[in-house]
């Protein structure tokens, strides 16, 4: 099993972890990997893109996100995160997903049907604060339009089209001219200091990158514990799917060209669910939501019970063991962790630990402007 911990690391595992960066594969012996509960539980690398080429494509690169990033209220069934907005963007998080309540021609943020404090604007001003201090990064921000219709007198698209004039200095605007015919693929230095929208609203024009143009894995239901392997096997193969890149060369057999054209794809994965299961339980497996939280078992155990083979086995008598459940954002991290990897598109995970972000990050070493 992972070694855990729950409010704090060790000195020397803080000195170890603030060495890396996205050039050095990471390792993390002394913390939870892939899951946090803990707001500052972080290592700081704010500006992990400024050594990217500009030439490097967006399809090309591994991009950490956050599920539902502002629900960091509301108790167990329906908080997504601990850390704050400024928190995720200063430990490398890339891809924000923004929920929109709006009414009474305001847009406010919510989860679901929950409200969550602040606003769009107090969202706007982080961002493009921090994008003012790092200009060489650049923040994708998927805006869902989660509208109740109570008191609007104008539509979605009248209402953001105000705070994309009051921050036009920030927007990335797409002029592609390919970009009615089909999704484009900008390039990282068109983007860097720039807040690019992942459009998941109905508007007459284009303020961004349409986010149906992403090749999506977004199984969020799982109405039982029990649900979660199917969740993991939804969210491996998409995995899989977007490191299909290149070419595959294997010892005596001539190499092989892996789904031409698949290298402009852009992949989003997310690593969450809910509905009838806690969402913290989805991306640890835990018994409850702190970081050092023991595993729950599933109440199978071996040698009688021969499936879910990525769950781990614990308590072992001989070859009796118990199966305990693991959550989403480990089994990614291990996934990432036994190397040989391109590239995953865009990661959406709650409660993102520091090695799954890192993970991530590091992908980019290998992509370059190029597969």
């Amino acid at each position: 099993m992972t070694t855990n911990i729950r409010n704090f690391v060790s000195a020397s595992a803080i000195a170890a972890l603030a060495t890396l960066s996205f050039l050095a594969a990471p390792t993390f012996a002394a913390a939870e990997p892939g899951y946090s509960h803990d707001a500052n539980l972080y290592i700081p690398q704010p500006a992990w893109m400024s050594t990217l080429p500009d030439s490097m494509k967006m399809s090309y690169m591994s991009l950490p996100g956050t599920h539902d990033s502002m629900a960091r209220f509301g108790g167990d069934s329906v908080q997504t995160q601990v850390m704050d907005l400024q928190t995720q963007l200063m430990a490398g998080i890339r891809v924000l997903d923004i929920r929109i309540l709006f009414e009474a021609n305001t847009f406010d943020l919510c989860r679901g049907i929950i409200p969550q404090p602040g606003n769009f604007d107090t969202v706007m001003q982080t961002v493009s604060n921090f994008l003012q201090q790092y200009p060489r990064e650049t923040v994708f921000m998927r805006i869902k339009d989660e509208t109740n219709g109570l008191l609007n007198t104008m539509t979605f698209e009248e209402v953001f089209s105000v705070y994309h004039s009051r921050y036009s200095y920030v927007f990335w605007n797409n002029t592609h001219p390919e970009s009615k015919a089909g999704p484009v693929n900008p390039t990282l230095g068109e983007l860097r200091g720039k807040v690019v929208v992942l459009q998941d609203f109905t508007a007459s024009q284009s303020y961004g990158l349409a986010y149906n143009s992403l090749n999506a894995q977004d199984n969020y239901n799982l109405t039982t514990n029990w649900d979660l392997y199917n969740k993991w096997t939804n969210v491996k193969d998409q995995l899989a799917l977007a490191n299909l890149v290149g070419q595959l060369c294997l010892p005596g057999i001539s190499c092989m060209t892996l789904l031409p054209g698949n290298e402009n794809k852009l992949y989003i994965n997310y690593l969450s669910g809910a509905t009838g299961v806690f969402p913290y339980f989805v991306a640890s497996g835990k018994s409850d939501p702190s970081t050092s939280g023991p595993l729950l078992p599933t109440g199978k155990t071996t040698p009688g019970w021969n499936s879910w083979p990525d769950f781990p086995r614990t308590n072992c008598l001989g070859s009796l063991c118990t199966i305990a459940f693991e959550g989403t954002n480990n089994l990614t991290f291990n996934w990432l962790a036994a190397g040989g990897k391109k590239r995953v598109g865009i990661i959406m995970a709650d409660f993102p630990g520091i090695g799954l972000i890192s993970q991530v990050i590091a992908l980019n070493r290998n992509a370059g402007a190029g597969f």
